[in-house]
């Protein structure tokens, strides 16, 4: 036996009812929705703010180095120079005296004053200039010189310096003609 079901009509109360109460669903839904996101935003405004402390690391290793260059008689010629989306070089510098271009991959590391960085043994930054790497820094050298002709007859040479943040203190090494 089927049971029919008699069609009410609906009134104007039961039409206006109803949408409140989706209303009330939505704003529900909205709310745990937004404390979710606060909870979210939270993680992602500690990793922004991770992130952003290591580009103030790396920005000052680069500044630092740019200094120790200065101070070694060689004049700054570009910094932070991308070739497209493939590669950059945080360096680019002039030695008058030995008419020499040089571009620098500078590495930055925070140490703690046991030589430990981020629990594991320290490894010297320049060891993360892998080949692949040092072909992107390659590619990025000879997308500068052909976009600077003035540099078309000197001499080249690749450097990477090392910075390392130990409690506050830096200390910078370079080593030149790395590769």
């Amino acid at each position: 036996m089927v049971k029919r079901r008699r069609l009410q009509k609906k009134s104007d109360e039961d039409v206006l009812k109803r949408p409140a109460a989706k209303k009330q669903r939505v704003f529900l839904s909205t709310a745990l929705i937004w404390r979710d996101a606060g909870q979210y935003a939270k993680r992602v405004m500690a990793e922004m703010t991770e992130a952003y402390a290591r580009k103030e690391l790396g920005r000052t290793g680069e500044n630092l180095t740019m200094c120790a260059y200065v101070d070694a008689g060689l004049k700054p010629v570009a910094s932070n120079f991308r070739a497209g989306n493939k590669a950059e070089i945080d360096l680019i510098v002039f030695d008058e005296r030995d008419n020499t271009l040089v571009f620098c991959e500078v590495k930055t590391r925070k140490a703690d004053i046991d030589g430990n960085s981020a629990g594991r043994p320290l490894f010297r930054a320049s060891d993360s200039v892998n080949p692949k790497k040092r072909m992107k820094n390659v590619y990025a050298a000879k997308v500068f010189i052909s976009k600077h002709p003035e540099f078309c007859e000197k001499n080249v040479r690749f450097d990477v310096a090392e910075v390392y943040n130990i409690n506050g203190a830096y200390e910078v090494s370079i080593i030149k003609d790395a590769f």
